[in-house]
């Protein structure tokens, strides 16, 4: 960082803080909340007892992330296994969230006799998995005025998705968001930490909302669809929720949603960074009451919206590992004159 910037500091905190805080009211009471700002105009609060997800993430005052009114329900006062397994819906708001670890998609059962426990021959999957209700553990933040791509506001946590006689996935997540450049990098590495083979799916569930997803508002990077317009129509009353699931090979590395209409222009950016990724999913809700848009890399194609017994078609072997990394880069029409 520039020594000059520096010297007109009394504290770098003038520049880029991070703070640990907690919930004392509503669904959220008692989680934890890791609240951070940049001097490239970046807030963000990271949800530490719900996935370590990023549940907001604004630019110079224009929220991206799409609000829900259930609010961030803590995970003590919240049950994402009841509504036979609907209850998902119960808790989702906010710009990420995370959906696995070894399942995506809708609730379903399914056999369990890879883990090989007599007593338990059939699994339960809830909707879109129990990533989000994780609470993190190992939590450590700070400044790095010295980090290889720039200085930075850095966040990272130990998550665990374990059973015994089950599954037990390990997640090592670690944000940066930067000082000087609009850019949130998302870097997640998971390892199967068990003997058996477990399951192995996720989706980062990226919802954007207005004044980011509005009338007129682009979206590039996707093969066409008639049911979701790249260039968004006025909202529908009749409108109804659409999703897809895309080959990733039919994607862009980077997907652009762009509206012309905040402050001459603001752009923002979802890049895959690593092969991990083989599917993109769509989700699309342009319709009063709801105007989200959801931008999903997801590491394996979406499962069937079936009643039928859901297979497992992704494993991690003991000790296998993946990595997911995922950027986000903002841009304003202003920042190029």
């Amino acid at each position: 960082m520039n020594q000059q910037f520096l010297d007109r500091l009394g504290d770098i905190s003038q520049a880029a803080d991070i703070s640990l805080m907690s919930a004392e009211d509503g669904p959220a009471r008692g989680a934890r909340f890791l609240v951070g700002r940049t001097f490239s105009g970046l807030h963000f609060r990271i949800a530490v007892d719900r996935g370590f997800d990023l549940c907001d993430l604004d630019f110079r005052g224009v929220a991206l992330g799409w609000r829900g009114p259930q609010g961030f329900a803590a995970p003590a006062l919240h049950a994402p296994d009841g509504e036979d397994g609907l209850a998902f819906v119960r808790a989702f708001s906010g710009f990420l969230i995370t959906c696995g670890w070894d399942h995506y998609g809708p609730a379903r059962t399914g056999p369990q006799d890879h883990f090989g426990y007599a007593l338990k021959a059939e699994a339960k999957y809830p909707l879109h998995g129990r990533a989000t209700f994780i609470p993190a553990s190992h939590v450590s933040f700070g400044v790095d005025l010295d980090a290889e791509n720039g200085p930075c506001v850095f966040a990272e946590a130990i998550l665990r998705q374990t059973a015994m006689f089950g599954e037990q996935i390990e997640i090592r997540r670690r944000y940066t968001f930067g000082i000087e450049r609009p850019e949130v990098n998302l870097v997640d590495h998971v390892r199967n930490i068990g003997r058996k083979r477990t399951p192995h799916r996720v989706l980062y569930h990226v919802n954007l909302g207005y004044p980011l997803v509005d009338d007129g508002t682009v979206i590039t990077g996707l093969p066409e669809d008639p049911r979701m317009p790249a260039i968004c129509e006025p909202l529908d009353p009749a409108g109804t929720e659409q999703f897809r699931a895309i080959d990733r090979a039919l994607c862009a590395d980077e997907i652009t949603v762009h509206q012309p209409r905040i402050a001459g222009g603001l752009t923002f950016t979802l890049a895959m960074r690593s092969p991990s990724f083989s599917h993109v999913v769509e989700w699309y809700n342009r319709y009063p009451g709801m105007n989200v848009i959801g931008i999903e890399p997801a590491s394996a194609p979406m499962p069937e919206v079936t009643t039928a017994p859901f297979e497992p078609d992704a494993w991690l072997e003991p000790g296998e590992r993946q990595t997911y990394h995922l950027t986000f880069k903002l841009n304003s029409e202003g920042d190029r004159q």
